[in-house]
């Protein structure tokens, strides 16, 4: 077992007054069990908003199939080098949800049992929890983005 330990730190000025947060020194952390259990990087042509949304890639497939990537993570980082969306499946459509993501920002999951939750038409939390099964990436800027995703578990 080892604990993954992210330190970060953040600035943001604001109408003259800077925003921050994070820390340098005290981390953010996740116990983690198995290590990296997949670390690629991906080139993903810019696609068209649809109707469907074209050049979608599939960043990291979760599961028991032969197919999948990983069972499970317990810690997810994607990089893009282009402003673009993440889609997180679930078991059930209802469980989908669509993330924007800004270039060059990680974006972190976790820790956590490898979750999304059904959709609550009535709001708040309230759906149940469903598995993550695929988590996707598009964009719509010209030219070809670099994407990396990391998985812990």
């Amino acid at each position: 077992m080892a604990t993954w330990s992210l330190y970060y730190n953040w600035e943001l000025p604001i109408d003259g007054k800077l925003v921050s947060g994070g820390s340098r020194s005290l981390p953010t952390t996740a116990t983690i069990s198995n290590g990296v259990k997949h670390d690629a990087t991906y080139s993903v042509a810019a696609g068209v908003v649809g109707p469907p949304v074209t050049n979608i890639k599939v960043l990291l497939n979760v599961g028991s199939a032969a197919t999948d990537d990983i069972a499970a993570f317990t810690a997810l980082v994607i990089v893009a080098s282009l402003a673009g969306w993440i889609e997180v499946l679930g078991t059930n459509a209802a469980d989908n949800s669509v993330i924007p993501i800004a270039a060059n920002i990680p974006l972190f999951l976790g820790p956590s049992t490898n979750g999304t939750m059904a959709y609550n038409a009535g709001g708040g939390f309230a759906g149940a929890q469903q598995n993550i099964t695929k988590i996707s990436y598009c964009h719509t800027t010209a030219g070809a983005a670099t994407v990396r995703v990391v998985a812990l578990s």
